[in-house]
């Protein structure tokens, strides 16, 4: 049983950092089309297509950055702040916080 659960939890470890590496490519992707699009536009006008690719980079990365601030909002249990506020430092520092309180030290 217990080589069972420890396969499980190397198992859901690798899928979580997969997961972050994700949305990390992704932020990096939409950042990168972003400031692509706005050298362009800075020499010349966009194209319908051209603008609406940026248009949807925009949304995609503001999508993204939402659901990473929530993500973090729901990780620290956070309720004294106003959901919807830009604190994304704030909470992660909660989260660090709280996992260095659960550590455990041993001493040999």
């Amino acid at each position: 049983m217990n080589k069972k659960i420890g396969a499980l939890r190397k198992y859901l470890r690798g899928w979580a950092s997969h997961t972050n590496g994700v949305y990390k490519q992704q932020k990096t992707t939409f950042q990168s089309t972003i400031n692509n699009f706005d050298i362009v536009a800075k020499n010349r006008d966009l194209f319908e297509d051209e603008r609406s690719q940026l248009d949807q980079a925009r949304s995609d990365l503001t999508k993204l950055l939402r659901e990473e601030e929530l993500k973090f909002h729901q990780r620290a249990k956070v309720t004294d702040v106003l959901l919807g506020d830009n604190n994304t430092r704030y909470f992660q520092m909660v989260v660090n916080g709280k996992q260095r309180k659960k550590r455990i030290l041993s001493r040999p």
